[in-house]
């Protein structure tokens, strides 16, 4: 047992080894930035103690998705006119500005704009960062980096709420805008810091000039059928993932009966199998199948997990293996569909490409809880487990089709 601690430790250190220097740099501003998510967590909040109707709250709520869409849309545009650079660092800090003043917005159409704005500024960040990650590493490291930068995404995820919550019981609302804002606005100058000077040199400049002359007759994005193929797949396995944010917590408390702590360790379960085990894992299988082969095999994991929840007479044993599925089919799904977006773009369209895979996850975090929502109201939780396990497995059969 021993014996077998140690190697898992020294795989799991491994796994990290051989990464460049700036694809740390980049996970250290992906941890700032994600630090700085309070508005976010707290925003369903904090509309109902400024006095919002919940209609109103969620069409407030509903602009953050449409920002979103927006912003990925935008960003990768931008990205690929004025490089990766730029724009993480003018998102970053312009989104500072535009959290510190929605404290100041009260009303529904302020908060409605402001919301957007932050969403829409904000998302602008990701398809630029996803570049950056795509030019700093080597193929052979790619999926390593994104999932190096996902494991600062989590980390971050982990800490804010707590951070968050702190700051408002013990200071009020307000604080909480100002430290988010300001954490922007410091992530987007340690971008400046560390990457003006090493933006492009002399020799990657000329690669691109040239990459661009080819860009010029290449196929458009939005002519690129074999992609959009992709992207629609990604879409569908992004909305059956999404059950577990919106969906699953719910089926625990109604359904088998768990308390609020109950429900909050299963869903941990969820952040400490991906931060533990998806670098080591991926270190160890990137290399031995296809890309696709093992989004694929994290497709299957997807629909064997929530066809589980289907056998509630197990209660907390169907639970806890659906949720370790689920963990284990996000760490190769996420990825890896990461790393085949990069491989299909370019440098000269990375930008573009990337959004549109954002995109698609935008999509599906506005749709996947009111479809979800929707099912369980008019027809019970047994038929939408039976409906998104067999979305899963209808995406597993469509990835055959994506070379």
């Amino acid at each position: 047992m021993q014996l077998s601690v140690v190697n898992f430790f020294n795989v799991w250190k491994t796994s990290f080894s051989g990464l460049s220097r700036n694809i740390w740099l980049l996970t250290l501003v992906n941890f700032v930035n994600r630090l700085g998510s309070m508005v976010i967590v707290f925003l369903p909040l904090y509309l109902p103690e400024i006095h919002l109707n919940k209609i109103d709250t969620g069409l407030v709520m509903s602009c953050y998705g449409i920002g979103s869409v927006a912003g990925n849309f935008i960003g990768g545009k931008l990205t690929d006119k004025y490089g990766f650079f730029w724009i993480q660092t003018f998102s970053l800090f312009l989104n500072g500005i535009v959290l510190i003043v929605m404290n100041y917005a009260t009303t529904f159409y302020s908060l409605s704009f402001m919301v957007f704005m932050m969403s829409f500024i904000g998302d602008m960040f990701r398809p630029a960062n996803s570049a950056a990650v795509s030019y700093f590493s080597s193929s052979e490291t790619r999926t390593r980096s994104f999932s190096l930068i996902r494991l600062a995404f989590n980390l971050g995820w982990t800490v804010c709420p707590a951070i968050g919550g702190l700051l408002i019981h013990l200071f009020g609302w307000s604080l909480m805008f100002f430290v988010d804002g300001i954490t922007c606005i410091l992530a987007s100058i340690v971008v400046f810091k560390i990457f003006y000077n090493q933006q492009v040199n002399a020799e990657r400049k000329q690669e691109i000039k040239e990459i661009k002359k080819i860009g010029k007759t290449s196929v458009s994005i939005l002519k690129d059928k074999p992609f959009l193929y992709f992207i629609f797949l990604t879409f569908v396995n992004a909305f059956v993932f999404m059950q577990l944010l919106w969906t699953i917590p719910v089926f625990f408390k109604e359904s088998l009966s768990f308390n609020e702590a109950q429900v909050g360790f299963m869903i941990a379960i969820n952040g400490f199998i991906v931060a533990m085990v998806e670098m080591p894992l991926v270190y160890a299988i990137e290399n031995q199948r296809s890309t696709t082969h093992w989004i694929k095999f994290g497709l299957i994991l997807y629909g064997l997990s929530f066809f589980m929840l289907n056998l509630p007479f197990w209660g907390f044993a169907a639970a806890l293996i659906s949720i370790i599925g689920l963990s284990f089919g996000e760490i190769l799904v996420m990825p890896f569909s990461s790393n085949y977006v990069s491989q299909k773009a370019g440098m000269e369209k990375m930008g573009q490409y990337m959004a549109l895979y954002s995109i698609a996850y935008s999509v599906a975090n506005i749709l996947a809880p009111l479809a979800g929502t929707s099912i369980v109201a008019n027809f019970g939780y047994t038929v939408l487990w039976f409906f998104i396990g067999t979305l899963a497995f209808l995406v597993y059969f469509g990835f055959r089709w994506v070379k």
